[in-house]
């Protein structure tokens, strides 16, 4: 899946109906501190993912593969509705995961992130993708992409409870004390 596949999640170009809030966050700090021990560009991801594993007790993983299968992306109208060929499903890698304050977040290096169009896209797939494989309901997700000097954070969860009808049995998987 991860070699023939050709829909990535890093190729996915969706807008969302909401928008991620820029915040302030350690991990700018920590791709600042890391970033000066590269050489040349593309070490960027490699050195800000093994210097944030190794000085980030808050970072669990980092270079997480994921997949989801077509039924599962299916089942979502509006990627229906996108256009694109899902029907050998879609893959990617996850940044890095970080456990902070009982949820679990889903971090994307992006350099010059303030620039970043279909970030959000790519981060919902794998989010949606670990949670498939794993159980945990997206309610339990956080999602964030940055560089040195921005960060930018959206829940999964808001952007299904947008876009897609969801029933009373199901809202337990989105809100919290439901």
């Amino acid at each position: 899946m991860f070699l023939s596949g050709k829909a990535r999640g890093s190729r996915v170009k969706l807008d969302f109906p909401i928008k991620p809030k820029r915040k302030t966050n350690y991990a700018c700090r920590l791709a600042g501190l890391a970033l000066t021990m590269t050489k040349n560009n593309r070490e960027r991801h490699e050195v800000v993912q093994d210097f944030m594993l190794a000085n980030d007790t808050a970072t669990l993983a980092c270079e997480v593969p994921v997949y989801l299968y077509s039924r599962e992306v299916g089942r979502f109208q509006f990627f229906k509705d996108s256009g694109l060929d899902f029907r050998e499903g879609v893959t990617g890698h996850i940044d890095l995961i970080q456990i902070r304050f009982g949820y679990i977040h889903l971090l994307d290096f992006k350099p010059q992130a303030a620039k970043e169009k279909y970030a959000m896209a790519q981060l919902f797939l794998y989010a949606l993708a670990l949670s498939a494989r794993t159980g945990i309901w997206l309610r339990n997700f956080v999602c964030g992409w940055f560089d040195e000097k921005d960060y930018f954070e959206f829940r999964p969860a808001d952007v299904i409870l947008k876009m897609e009808k969801v029933g009373k049995a199901e809202m337990r998987k989105y809100i919290p004390r439901f």
